[in-house]
């Protein structure tokens, strides 16, 4: 019975994951869409992409990143 419980709990903890990567990468799009509308309808982020050479974000955009990620998920990072 201990195992049910336990594959139950790693369902919810899975799909908690699952919505906070989700939402992540609707920051990461956001953001890039804004800074390289170009391609804003064939761009594809995804958890490993590489933030400057891959979504080219500079320094400052990086930092506009932070920001976004603090206040949507209502954390500090230093």
């Amino acid at each position: 019975m201990d195992n049910k419980l336990t594959h139950h709990e790693d369902k919810i903890s899975s799909k908690t994951t699952a919505e906070y990567a989700s939402q992540l990468l609707e920051i990461v799009k956001g953001l890039t869409a804004e800074i390289h509308p170009e391609y804003k309808e064939s761009f594809k982020p995804a958890l490993d992409s590489s933030l400057d050479r891959d979504l080219g974000l500079d320094s400052l955009a990086r930092m506009e990143l932070l920001g976004r990620i603090e206040k949507s998920f209502n954390v500090s990072i230093s």
